[in-house]
Formats: C-alpha cells, structure tokens, sequence
C-alpha cells in the first residue's frame, strides 16, 4: 500500500465510528443491502491502522457517548481511533474560534499573557480532565492519580482516547451536571441568534464590525481580555483581528446562522456536539458526518467559507477521494 507523506486529516463523526466497529466485528451496516457501505468502512479500519490518514476527534464526542451509549462501546470507539499511529485533537483548552481570535490578539499585543494556541495537535495528555476529576468527583482524586502514574513518560508524553473514555465513566454524574448546563447555554444562544435575525438584515449580519461585536460578547474575549490586562482596551484590540486568519470564526459564524435559520426552535441537545467540532473542521481535509450536516457545510461553502474539508456522509465517498490522493501518490 502506498504512503502519503502527509497523511490527510480525517473527522470521523460517532455515526461513522458506529459503521466502522459493524464492518470491524464482521457484521454488515444496517440497510447495506449491496454491502458496499461495510466494505468501505473495512478500508477506513484497515487505513486507520496503517496510517493511511490521521483520525481527528473532539473530546465532547467521549461525553456524547458515555451519555447515550454503554460505556463498552464508548470504549470499542476509543479502540478504534487509537488503533492509529496518531490521532489528532483539537486544542480542549479553548473553543477553535476563541483560540484564533486570542492567536491574533497576541499578535496584535503581545504582552498579553495569553498561550499560543495550537489548533490543532496529536492528542495530549488528560491533565486538565484530571483537575475536573479532583474537583467534582468525591471518590476520583485516587483514580485521577492512577491514571496519572499510567501515563508515558517522555519528553512528549500523548494520551489515547481510552483514557478520556475511562476518565468520563469514572466521573459520569458530574459530567453529566456540566452537560445540562452546556445545553441550557446552547439553547440560550439559538434563541439570542434568532431574536438577531429577526432583527438585523441580512447584510449587516455579516459584516465585519457585527462578526467583531460578536467576537467581543458571544464569544467573551472583552472578558477574557480584560482578566489577564484590566488596562486593555478590548474593543480596539478586537477592532485589529484580521478574521481572515479566524478560518473557523468565519465557518462557523456562517454555519451556525443557517443553522438557527433552518430551524424553527432549539429541539436536539445533540447540536451541542455538532457546534463543537463545527469549527474545527477548517483544519481538517476531510470529514465524514451525518446528512444534515454535510448539507449545512455545502451551503456555507456555496458561500465563500470552509473550502479547506471536503465533507461527506458516505463512507465510499471518503474512501474515493483517499484512493484518489494515494494514486496521486504513486503517480
């Protein structure tokens, strides 16, 4: 099989994760009746391991599956993505489109003491799930030290998507807590974006200075500004942005506008998923997800926005534009 030197990035929704262990226990995917669709994910198994391409995940996907799956299948998907030489994450420290917009406000001022933020990155060690372990799991503070100790060691140590899956089940009912209170804060900002539209032509919704306000106030950055310099003026820092290097601001503002536009009223937690790998998906070169919002990603790229992935909701189709690059390769 040949090599890519630079294996394409791939987001692997938990549906396609759901088709990949079918094709990987021998079974075949439901209403497959050709078979085609198992097949495909066969060769997504068998490339995953041979490094053919590099999984991306979102730590919120563990949340997701600890919460509506048993937590065994949340740990066959682990499996499945650290059968990878490298997975890739998104940064969980930060939101993609706060961590571009604080990139370039410490371009702008650079005694802001703000970390560099790395999009995206081979998956890390779990430090920060450990310290939400310690504080809101009577009984993790034990087991968050023995993950610790399990650990690689090394000058640059990775973790594994099974140790977020173990983490999340060891602090299931606080994780649960904190997952209300996502949806709640979703719902909030569906319901303020639709008194928006209804309020702002579509025109001005999209230019730069309504983009900015919103940067300020959706996204908190005058607040997260102003704790680390309270002698900063937010405003004309954000002012400076140059959204044209915010790729996932950009989509996903666009994105999440069609969204609530298409939408009568909030009516699907599992959205809250969706909007946090949305905006990621600009540093990725493929991604493989559901219908809906395959059809949401077109329509923002029919706009200008998110050219960067190629989206599909079928896995033939991941499959030929990866064959169509090793032939390239070969080529």
């Amino acid at each position: 099989m040949a090599q890519l030197v630079t294996p394409p990035r791939v987001f692997l929704d938990t549906c396609h994760l759901s088709g990949m262990l079918c094709a990987q226990r021998g079974d075949s995917v439901p209403n497959d009746r050709d078979g085609c669709r198992t097949a495909a994910y066969q060769t997504l198994n068998s490339w995953l391991r041979e490094g053919i391409f590099s999984p991306v995940w979102c730590e919120l996907l563990v949340a997701e599956w600890i919460r509506h799956e048993d937590p065994e299948r949340a740990r066959r998907y682990a499996r499945i993505l650290d059968s990878a030489p490298q997975v890739l994450e998104f940064d969980p420290g930060v939101a993609v489109p706060q961590a571009e917009c604080l990139n370039e406000c410490r371009r702008i001022q650079p005694e802001l003491q703000f970390p560099q933020f790395e999009i995206l990155r081979p998956i890390a060690l779990i430090r920060q799930l450990l310290v939400f372990m310690n504080q809101h799991h009577p009984n993790a503070k034990e087991a968050a030290s023995s993950m610790e100790m399990q650990m690689p060691q090394g000058p640059q140590p990775q973790g594994t998507v099974r140790m977020f899956v173990e983490a999340y089940i060891c602090v299931s009912p606080a994780a649960s807590s904190v997952w209300e209170v996502g949806v709640k804060g979703d719902k909030f900002a569906f319901d303020t974006t639709k008194a928006t539209q209804q309020s702002c032509s579509p025109e001005k919704l999209f230019l730069p200075a309504t983009i900015k306000n919103w940067v300020l106030n959706a996204l908190r950055l005058k607040d997260m500004l102003a704790s680390v310099n309270p002698d900063c003026n937010p405003e004309d820092i954000v002012e400076r942005i140059d959204i044209s290097k915010c790729p996932g601001l950009c989509f996903y503002y666009r994105f999440y506008h069609n969204f609530v536009r298409n939408k009568k009223a909030y009516d699907d937690p599992h959205d809250l998923i969706d909007h946090a790998f949305i905006p990621g998906l600009c540093y990725c070169d493929h991604a493989l997800v559901d219908k809906r919002v395959r059809d949401l990603i077109e329509q923002v790229q029919r706009d200008g926005a998110g050219r960067e992935v190629t989206a599909a909701s079928d896995p033939r189709n991941l499959v030929s534009a990866v064959s169509a690059l090793l032939n390239d390769s070969v080529v």
